[in-house]
């Protein structure tokens, strides 16, 4: 169709060029009427004539005879009857004549012509184009046949056009086009024009002179056209601003007003909003009022918020989110929106941010957190059937058991979350980014706004949360996003812009409150007057780069963000494992028939059951949603890659405070964060105090770093695969090497139980075959090399007080994490070379070996003691006719103590079988078993090593026969095995065999007996090993035979030779310098092993402070000399 109009538009153009030619030639001054009318009227007219105008009313106006120009010559030539031109020649042809035609039509009527197709009105009643009727502006007409005026369109009366075509009463109508939608399509229109008539200055065939007259009188109309367009983008802010009243609309389109451009942004597709809301018209009409921006695009950003706080993901949250994108992607409203009052509103809590605020409102609604809205994990991932219940493993996602959940469709479903999450959080960085970008103060009213959600959001942090009068998850997620990726330009691996950060930044902010926060080493008041002491030494407060504030913000935005977040999961979690079981119970009881004649408790029971499968059901889906977010690879390594600078940032920190680095040194951070020595720098050797600004840190920027850590450790550890851990083995390493810089013992168990995490592999398949290797760290990292094995055994006498009521129990599982490392490192030659180096610093490794025995004792004690009231519960179940007629309250009181003691001995007997195993390795190097021969501990060692052999293979053994005993860690055959190896590594030592005879409490050579038969029978130890086994047992008899003699000798020894503690013989009596009593240095050495204290006066005492007593101990060695003696003789 196109096509033909334009071949139509050819033909008339070529006729009225002949038709001008013929004129020329005659020379006829005549007059002339030639009215243009639109391009489809011209192909409807005659092939033979073109008519003249009829006659009117109107004043008589008279066009001038078109004068002879540059294109004169270029009409075409008359055609024969018998010619037939090219396509090419027709096609060239037509343009020229479309030239000539231009040229030669007068202003006026040019303009009237265009006008009129564009505004779609007449001066005329009942006239029509192409395109239909023609609005009849009467008054209009009227006015300028009043004032003589010719009736045509001209740019010296397009404004009074306008204005009559705005002002007619049909404008009223409902089903009225609303006026800033038809002055839209009146801007379009005009563009069209423009760009037809700038279209004739391609053509190349023509003079210079040519292209000149052209040139001029295309820039002529196309000015007189832009004066239009100025006045259609100036009116089209006019009839939606406060003076939309001047012209007849619609109550619809007067209320709606300029939120009629929200609406087009929203609910119009790409194609329809390009052709409705031109992006290049919304730039003019930006442009146009620039100076009052505020008036028409406050109530249209508005709009869009409230739309926006209707939404979330299972809604239409997409308009209203890409309409604020695309409005702020504009320089000026961008600048423009912090100026709203609901911008940030001062007055608004926590819970009101999401609601109340601009960026809230967006930031908070299209998340995937419960509390955001419950509907969202039940749309993703409900169950198909909340009643049956599967635990196979094809319906468990790493562990975690979905129900009747298919795992691909779970798998798929998260997949599906994250993405959209991820887009969403794409857009919202680039709205903010254009904040940002807009002005310095736009810039400021961001921060300020990230700075008041984290202050407003404080009691995030505790364990406990009114979730009621915090943000939401959602809200918080969407924040630490964006702060991330605003941080992401200095987030490079070299840290290359870590030097602008300003170390000083929380000792003089506003911004972030950290007033009444722990710190790491001060106290509230030394921290107080730390900060008094800084802003006094420096009276102008330093205006902080953008850089310094994105890095403080996001890492308060974490701390109260996403690891809040993370403690509710983890929490949340828990309780779904305990309504799990609770559910599997009630199941277990249900179908076993128990509740058949319980009468009304059977239907209680049944309904209490429905419940809690129902509530267990939305957990699990909200579990899944979470993980959906919180377990995403991507998120978690941004998250890490920032801790990897923050970790880096501290330790920078300390270097420039404590003096050992010039603030504007160029130093290699990233060298130094990976262990590497820079220059003269090494962080082996760091100040015995840390710097007062470490000391002032709040704590929970060390404990964040810990936190993460820990929860990607238990939840997503193949993420170390992808990120650098050299920054984190580093940063591990000087802070527990310099133990003083830390004060919070349990930031360093955290820091124990990462480092037990590489040991672990990442995986296991079918066979037990592990693949994933985390711990080569251990044997490649310079500062694990050096500092590994002297720092955990350091901190694993540190833990024994932490001044916690609970530190006897914690510290198990810290040292079970501990005892891993050590086990795993052990294989590698150069960390057993560090801890043979440990083992010849005497006193130290005493103190780690006491330890390690005394653990041993306890654990093995308690642990076998649980299986051993397991045995007897176990075996009163049993006898099922006798345990079905106790009372239902007793069977509950047993079923609940089994539980009880199960769930202690698998710990127990998890934490005793590494200390064992610690104590058979080490004492298998005969390089370290000297500190285990020092007489403080080996009497102590004999006693434990036998007493744990009695128990295992003694009279009572029986009593740990258990049903299952793999499932409580307990493995009696291995554990024997592994204390006789103890014996047999000590076993040649004549300490350890004095030790062992001397122990009158366990020792019994039956109970050896017994083990080296359960050893042969069951084939786990060898022939030589029973042959060392039984030369041992023999020595130690040999020696108990002297022992029993010299007791016998001794019956009468003075009550001063004897250690007021232990009775026996004295062999280096000490005097106690507080009390004054005096004890066997080797009895108050092993006192002091586990309480600095004086044991008569609870006084501070250490081993230095005692003074020998010399004069008693020549008593003693004169005494022993004479027993000597006299034992001689009776032999």
């Amino acid at each position: 169709m196109i096509e033909q109009n334009e071949a139509d538009q050819d033909s008339i153009r070529q006729k009225r060029l002949l038709r001008l030619a013929q004129l020329e030639a005659q020379n006829e001054n005549q007059n002339v009427n030639e009215k243009e009318n639109s391009e489809s009227n011209e192909a409807k007219k005659t092939k033979k004539e073109v008519k003249d105008e009829p006659k009117s009313t109107e004043p008589k106006t008279v066009t001038p005879i078109a004068k002879p120009n540059a294109f004169s010559s270029l009409a075409s030539p008359k055609l024969t009857k018998n010619s037939s031109p090219s396509p090419i020649n027709r096609k060239k042809k037509n343009k020229m004549e479309a030239i000539v035609s231009f040229l030669s039509q007068d202003e006026d009527d040019w303009d009237d012509q265009q006008y009129k197709k564009i505004f779609r009105c007449s001066l005329k009643e009942n006239e029509s184009d192409e395109n239909g009727q023609l609005k009849y502006l009467k008054e209009l007409s009227e006015d300028l046949i009043s004032e003589d005026l010719p009736l045509k369109f001209t740019t010296s009366i397009v404004e009074r056009l306008l204005v009559a075509r705005l002002s007619l009463d049909e404008n009223a109508d409902d089903n009225a086009t609303p006026l800033f939608d038809y002055l839209v399509g009146c801007w379009v229109e005009l563009c069209e024009v423009q760009r037809k008539t700038n279209k004739l200055l391609l053509e190349k065939d023509i003079t210079e002179m040519q292209k000149k007259d052209l040139t001029d009188k295309v820039k002529e109309r196309i000015g007189r056209l832009n004066t239009a367009k100025e006045l259609i983008v100036s009116y089209s802010g006019f009839v939606i601003s406060t003076l939309a009243e001047m012209f007849p609309q619609s109550e619809r389109a007067l209320e709606l007003g300029p939120k009629c451009i929200a609406e087009k942004l929203m609910h119009c597709n790409a194609f329809e909003l390009e052709n409705q809301l031109p992006t290049l018209f919304f730039d003019e009409f930006i442009k146009r009022f620039s100076d009052n921006l505020e008036e028409i695009f406050e109530p249209i950003l508005k709009h869009i918020m409230d739309e926006m706080n209707k939404q979330n993901l299972n809604k239409n949250y997409l308009p209203p989110l890409n309409a604020a994108s695309r409005l702020l992607a504009n320089k000026s409203i961008a600048a423009m929106v912090p100026t709203f009052d609901y911008w940030n509103p001062e007055t608004t809590i926590a819970r009101e941010i999401e609601d109340k605020s601009f960026l809230g409102a967006f930031y908070s609604k299209v998340s995937a957190f419960p509390d955001s809205d419950s509907g969202i994990s039940q749309a993703y991932f409900s169950n198909r059937n909340t009643f049956s219940y599967s635990t196979s493993y094809e319906n468990n996602i790493n562990g975690f058991e979905i129900g009747t959940r298919n795992p691909d469709d779970v798998k798929a479903s998260m997949n599906n979350l994250r993405t959209v999450v991820e887009n969403v959080q794409s857009t919202l960085y680039s709205m903010t980014m254009s904040i940002i970008r807009a002005n310095p103060t736009a810039r400021e009213a961001v921060l300020k706004f990230f700075g008041d959600t984290i202050t407003k959001n404080h009691s995030r942090e505790k364990i406990q949360i009114d979730r009621k009068e915090v943000s939401t998850d959602g809200l918080m997620y969407s924040l630490n996003r964006v702060c991330h990726k605003l941080c992401e330009p200095f987030l490079d691996p070299g840290y290359k812009k870590i030097g602008l950060i300003d170390l000083d930044y929380l000792t003089y902010t506003n911004r972030i409150d950290i007033t009444e926060h722990t710190r790491i080493l001060f106290d509230l008041n030394q921290s107080k007057e730390y900060t008094e002491k800084w802003n006094k030494d420096h009276p102008e407060k330093p205006k902080p780069n953008f850089v310094t504030e994105m890095f403080y913000l996001t890492m308060a935005v974490y701390h109260y963000g996403f690891l809040s977040t993370v403690r509710f999961y983890q929490r949340m979690v828990t309780q779904i494992e305990e309504i799990r079981k609770q559910v599997k119970k009630m199941n277990a009881e249900k179908n076993s028939g128990a509740w058949t004649n319980l009468g009304i408790r059977r239907i209680v029971n049944e309904q209490l059951l429905i419940r809690y499968q129902t509530q267990l059901d939305v957990m699990i889906d909200h579990k899944l949603a979470m993980d959906a977010i919180l377990l995403n690879k991507t998120v978690l390594i941004d998250v890490y890659k920032f801790y990897n600078l923050v970790m880096t940032w501290i330790i920078r920190l300390i270097l420039i405070k404590s003096g050992m680095v010039e603030p504007t040194s160029n130093i290699n951070w990233a060298t130094l964060a990976r262990g590497d020595n820079f220059g003269n720098i090494d962080l082996r050797i760091l100040p015995d105090e840390a710097p007062d600004a470490f000391k002032a840190l709040p704590e929970w920027i060390i404990d964040d770093i810990c936190e993460f850590l820990v929860f990607i450790c238990r939840n997503q550890a193949t993420i170390f695969e992808n990120v650098s851990r050299d920054e984190l083995m580093t940063f591990i390493m000087i802070l527990m090497k310099h133990a003083n810089y830390i004060k919070n013992p349990y930031l360093k168990a955290k820091f124990a139980e990462i480092l037990y995490c590489f040991t672990v592999p990442l995986y296991r398949d079918a066979l037990g075959h592990t693949s994933g290797r985390l711990d080569l760290i251990f044997e490649m990292h310079p500062l694990a090399k050096d500092l590994l094995v002297e720092d955990l055994m350091k901190f694993y006498i540190d833990i024994e007080q932490t001044g916690m009521h609970s530190q006897f129990y914690d510290k198990f599982n810290i040292r079970y994490n501990i005892s891993q490392v050590l086990k795993c490192i052990w294989k590698d030659p150069s960390h057993k070379m560090q801890i043979v180096k440990q083992s010849r610093n005497t006193s130290f490794f005493v103190h780690f070996a006491n330890l390690l025995m005394n653990d041993t004792t306890y654990l093995l004690d308690e642990g076998l003691a649980k299986l051993a009231e397991i045995h007897v519960i176990q075996k009163e179940m049993a006898n099922v006719q006798r345990w079905n007629e106790e009372s239902e309250q007793y069977r509950a009181e047993r079923e609940n103590l089994l539980r009880v003691d199960e769930r202690q001995a698998i710990s127990y007997m998890a934490l005793s079988n590494e200390t064992v195993h610690m104590l058979n390795y080490m004492t298998s190097d005969p390089q370290i078993v000297q500190p285990f021969m020092e007489p403080e501990i080996v009497e102590r060692l004999a006693a434990m090593m036998d007493y744990n052999l009695t128990a295992l293979v003694g009279p009572k053994c029986t009593e740990l026969k258990v049903a299952d005993p793999e499932k409580y860690r307990f493995n009696p055959k291995k554990l024997l095995t592994e204390l006789i190896d103890i014996y047999l590594h000590l076993g040649t030592r004549k300490e350890f065999i004095a030790a062992v005879a001397r122990d009158g409490r366990s020792y019994r050579k039956e109970i050896f007996l017994k083990a080296q038969h359960i050893l042969k029978k069951n084939a786990l130890k060898g022939p030589n090993d029973i042959t060392k086994l039984s030369n041992f047992v023999n020595n130690v008899e040999e020696e108990l035979k002297n022992i029993n003699l010299e007791d016998e000798m001794d019956q009468d020894v003075p009550d001063e030779f004897l250690d007021p503690l232990l009775y026996t013989l004295m062999d280096d009596p000490v005097i106690l310098p507080s009390s004054h009593i005096t004890v066997d240095r080797s009895t108050i050495k092993s006192h002091l092993l586990s309480d600095s204290h004086d044991p008569f006066n609870r006084q501070p005492l250490t081993i230095d402070m005692v003074t020998p007593n010399v004069e008693l101990k020549a008593k003693i060695d004169a005494y022993k000399k004479e027993r000597q003696q006299k034992k001689k003789n009776i032999n």
